[in-house]
């Protein structure tokens, strides 16, 4: 394959400027370039800069991705920032893209800008550019910390006293209707992964698991997904999620993450959300995971009761032209 190749030049260039901790191997470009269609990747050379970019496929674009977004998924090092930018800017012009985004989608190689010292520069530079930015987060941590214990055990009674249960998706027609449910309440990115994580499992089906949160009239509340890995991690095993990456300072697997999760609109403010974290989590400790990760979340409030560490910070950045 071609662009393999040509991004595997991208992905050593990456990694000889990186801190470890962001650092990525070949088996996740082989993984997004071969397996997914929702993303067409190519490779260009910007101000110096050997780019992996992404647009969005005639699947993707079908499925509700952005059909004017350029997505920067992978870079060398930008040594002139901010001639780096005005080059982005006038490519981006130039195929007719109209918004340029560093992150924030499904299937890329990083989902942002790594907040290390070796990109402050960047990072200073585009909020000079007007870019619009966000930080996001992965967190790690064991299972069976004491912090994980003790909000199990505050908040799982609660959920008792009240009625409200988990149901896994199983069943097709658990599946369809989870395909509706995210459709309306959280339509995007998760219900996109929903959609390909649901054929993904029917492959292998102990990868992943989805969950509805009922109350005793049967209302949805809300919604979660776990990953739990069949046994040590293995490109065999891969598939995109917080599975992915190191997590930890030893820069080990995770073998259980979490994500994503979320109440329905009209239930939300009601302090729900920890009684369905602590069922989330509950069924975790009853897979005997040991090593959990939760990627990719701006969410530092509602985990912040884990006392799971922060092993990387991200920053998204987007800018529309027009």
């Amino acid at each position: 394959m071609e662009i393999l190749d040509k991004a595997e030049s991208v992905r050593v260039a990456w990694n000889q400027w990186i801190p470890p901790e962001y650092t990525l191997d070949r088996s996740f470009l082989e993984w997004n370039l071969s397996r997914q269609s929702w993303l067409s990747y190519f490779v260009e050379e910007i101000h110096r800069v050997p780019c992996l970019f992404a647009v969005a496929s005639h699947d993707g674009k079908s499925l509700g991705m952005n059909e004017n977004g350029l997505w920067l998924s992978l870079y060398g090092e930008i040594e002139d920032p901010a001639g780096f930018l005005q080059a982005l800017k006038e490519y981006a012009k130039s195929i007719n893209k109209t918004r340029i985004q560093f992150g924030g989608e499904e299937f890329h190689f990083v989902s942002g800008i790594p907040r290390s010292e070796k990109c402050q520069g960047l990072l200073s530079e585009l909020e000079k550019w007007n870019f619009r930015t966000s930080d996001v987060v992965d967190y790690a941590g064991k299972i069976s910390s004491n912090s994980i214990q003790e909000f199990v055990q505050k908040y799982r009674p609660l959920a008792n006293e009240q009625g409200f249960y988990f149901l896994k998706v199983e069943a097709e027609k658990d599946a369809e209707k989870m395909h509706e449910y995210l459709a309306k309440e959280f339509p995007g990115r998760w219900h996109r992964e929903f959609l390909y994580y649901r054929k993904l499992c029917a492959e292998n089906n102990a990868l992943l698991s989805w969950f509805f949160f009922y109350d005793k009239q049967k209302n949805i509340l809300g919604f979660s997904r776990i990953g739990k890995a069949v046994s040590k991690f293995s490109s065999e095993q891969w598939y995109p999620g917080a599975l992915r990456l190191p997590v930890a300072d030893q820069m080990v697997m995770p073998d259980a993450c979490l994500g994503p999760i979320g109440i329905s609109n009209s239930y939300r403010g009601k302090g729900l959300g920890n009684l369905l974290l602590a069922l989330t989590l509950e069924n975790l400790l009853r897979v005997n995971a040991e090593l959990l990760c939760i990627d990719w979340t701006d969410a530092y409030n509602y985990y912040k009761p884990l006392a799971l560490k922060e092993v990387r910070r991200i920053r998204n950045a987007s800018l529309n032209l027009r």
